[in-house]
């Protein structure tokens, strides 16, 4: 059976109407086969004047979701050409048109998600709502902008003659560019315009280098032209000749790299919304890293990659770095605890040297620091937006960016500095050590800007292993004990527990476990860090468990404090105070880290007498009425301001390991299944060559 044409609006109202006409007895069948006859005329009548049928292909009736396309601009009566490039997502819905006019570059990105309208060159960016925006008003070129949806690019020529069904007339064949085209106008006139828009579209017939059939595209746009006049955006209201020419180079309902729709990298957009929130950091994790200078490395083809292994706890408050690279090896580990770092160069040297210039390290002014947050440590504290999502080695990666400006970065003042991190992404996973791990950072880039247009370094760290597990690798592979070389700095002791053999030797099948339960228990006891205990075995016996360690001497207060002046010492500090009993520069650090009453960051010490004071680097001041004299002094800084005197001196903390022993007060907790465990008293101690024998 064939079914009747679509009715279209127009011809369903005369339908409607005729519908409606009642037939009288007296009609004859010739007037009933009569009125079929007109009624099938009006139809095809109707439909052969309709929009639809003039053959316009409609850019909101093809079966595309987004497309791209390259064009020439030729403004005729101004004598200029541009090149533009666009793209369009409706699944957004985004876009972006990429503009090369006279010699200049810049891209115009829209995306409905974020509400904004960015607009980017080779080195700045600008940020809009989108009814702020100048291109929600102003069009690029004549044309060049359509609302809903938004469009801001050539084919928004086409979306705009979609509204203009009724109004667009076929005018047949041209040949443009030696391509044979079918040819349509569409008049524009308004109170601002009074031009007509030429559409030449490829002939059914005519192929191009893309197979568009699947997508139900069989004509493409090969010239736009607007002649006319108009007196939109003119300063004195006059009516201006407007003649431009848009070719299409191609027009392909795919694109070819979905990153052209993503902002470059490094910019920073200031203003920037985000659609999502970059994931946090945990408060313990490690990673290893690859660290290369790009600007350096295209200014000089050896340029060095560094490698890095990264520990970091904010738990215990310490962190470590180890940096690999051309001319040293280098492994430092920071005490934030009592404000030291201990400096181990080449595996052969180590240095004791107050917290400074510690990746690791926050300051509260004055050159007074403190340990990062976690988020700090990866440069990702700033406020961060979404960028959208990239291939990082292989890995699905959703990448963030923020920026910060006037700053300054590994002592160098910059215009701005600009951090991208990519993380896995959540349903990716990525294995580590065993265990599966998802959004974790696997690559960030450092970009500093020393003025508006200059890149003075770009920092790139590939990312590996990061995890959230460093216990007790941290410890273990440093070498504390090099840090303190005599005997009078260490201390060796032996404990011995009184264990039944049975129990000694399930104690042996778990001796990692063992021997890290009880550096915890000897570390507590004598209330010092573990890793001041770095050696700890244990023997067993049929006698019993003898274990045999290594206890380190705390680092010295002074050891956190830097002399910053020598001299005649003037001060308007209110809160200096004095300690009658600190007869000496270490006992008059340990003072002022002691102190409660005010935060004390550093002392005055002239001959033997000690002065804690709250303030860091004074400035100069005219107002001598507050200031007091010392005198000839020193002037010592404290590197951390949240350092304590909690780790006992070498001396202190093994008398409180023998009196617990003596006193019986000391047991070791096993438990050697679920179901069971034991007590195990610790009967002796020994302790041998050390400030405490």
């Amino acid at each position: 059976m064939t079914s009747l044409p679509t009715l279209n609006p127009r011809f369903f109202k005369v339908f409607l109407f005729l519908r409606c006409f009642q037939a009288t007895k007296m009609e004859t069948r010739f007037n009933r086969i009569s009125f079929i006859f007109v009624l099938f005329c009006i139809i095809f009548s109707v439909q052969a004047q309709d929009g639809d049928s003039t053959g316009f292909p409609h850019i909101a009736d093809l079966e595309i979701e987004f497309y791209e396309t390259s064009v020439t601009l030729t403004d005729e009566d101004k004598q200029v050409t541009a090149l533009a490039k666009e793209y369009y997502d409706n699944t957004g819905p985004r876009g972006k048109l990429e503009l090369i006019e006279n010699g200049d570059k810049r891209s115009i990105y829209h995306n409905n998600l974020t509400n904004q309208i960015l607009e980017i060159t080779t080195t700045t960016c600008r940020a809009w709502a989108i009814d702020e925006s100048l291109y929600w008003y102003q069009p690029v070129f004549y044309g060049w902008l359509n609302k809903d949806p938004l469009i801001i690019g050539p084919t928004a020529l086409l979306w705009y003659a979609q509204k203009r069904r009724d109004d667009i007339k076929p005018l047949g064949t041209s040949l443009i560019r030696d391509i044979f085209c079918e040819m349509y106008s569409l008049d524009i006139q308004t109170d601002t315009d009074n031009v007509t828009v030429f559409y030449h579209f490829s002939a059914s017939n005519w192929t191009t280098p893309y197979d568009l059939s699947r997508y139900g595209v069989k004509k493409v746009p090969i010239r736009i032209e607007v002649r006319g006049i108009t007196r939109r955006n003119s300063r004195d209201d006059r009516w201006q000749p407007k003649n431009i020419l848009t070719d299409f180079s191609y027009f392909r309902p795919t694109i070819s790299d979905w990153l052209a729709l993503q902002p470059p990298l490094g910019i920073g957009c200031a203003l920037r919304k985000s659609s999502r929130t970059i994931p946090k950091i945990p408060k313990i994790f490690k990673y290893s890293a690859e660290v290369y200078d790009s600007v350096k490395a295209r200014q000089n083809p050896t340029t060095d990659i560094e490698y890095r292994i990264v520990w970091y706890d904010s738990v215990r408050n310490m962190a470590r770095l180890d940096q690999f690279n051309a001319l040293r090896i280098k492994s430092e580990f920071y005490d934030f605890n009592t404000g030291v770092t201990y400096s181990n160069m080449d595996d052969s040297t180590c240095t004791i040297e107050p917290l400074r210039n510690s990746i690791f390290e926050g300051y509260d002014g004055d050159l007074i620091g403190h340990l990062k947050e976690p988020g700090e440590v990866l440069n990702l504290d700033g406020k961060f937006y979404y960028m959208g999502e990239r291939v990082i080695r292989g890995i699905k990666a959703d990448s963030f960016e923020s920026i910060q400006e006037d700053v300054t970065f590994m002592k160098q003042s910059l215009k701005k500095l600009v951090v991208t991190a990519f993380f896995s992404e959540d349903y990716y996973t990525v294995a580590v050590n065993g265990e599966i791990e998802s959004q974790i950072p696997v690559y960030y880039i450092i970009t500093g800007w020393n003025n508006a247009t200059n890149i003075l370094f770009q920092l790139h760290y590939n990312i590996f292993a990061f995890d959230d597990m460093i216990w007790p690798d941290m410890y273990k592979t440093f070498d504390l004990a090099r840090c303190f070389p005599t005997m009078d700095e260490k201390s060796y002791f032996m404990l011995i527990l009184n264990v039944p053999p049975p129990i000694a030797r399930e104690m042996e099948k778990a001796d990692d476990m063992v021997t890290t339960e009880l550096i915890w228990l000897i570390s507590k006891v004598a209330q010092v860090s573990d890793m001041r205990i770095p050696l700890l075995t244990a023997d067993y016996k049929s006698q019993g468990v003898y274990v045999t360690g290594l206890m380190l001497e705390r680092p010295p207060a002074l050891a956190q404090f830097f002399l910053e002046y020598q001299g005649e010492t003037r001060t308007r500090d209110k809160d200096v105070k004095v300690v009658m009993d600190a007869n000496s520069k270490e006992k008059c650090a340990f003072a002022c880290v002691d102190e409660h009453s005010f935060t004390c960051k550093g002392f005055y010490y002239c001959n033997e007498a000690c002065f804690i004071k709250s303030e860091g680097i004074l400035t100069p001041s005219d107002d001598d009425d507050n200031i007091e004299d010392f005198g000839v002094c020193e002037t010592w800084l404290r590197a951390e301001t949240r350092s304590t005197n909690k780790e006992h001196y070498l001396f202190d903390a093994l008398s409180r390991l023998e009196a617990a022993v003596i006193n019986e007060s000391l047991s070791y907790y096993f438990k050697i299944n679920e179901t069971f465990a034991e007590n195990l008293d610790i009967a002796d101690i020994i302790i041998g060559d050390g400030p405490f024998t």
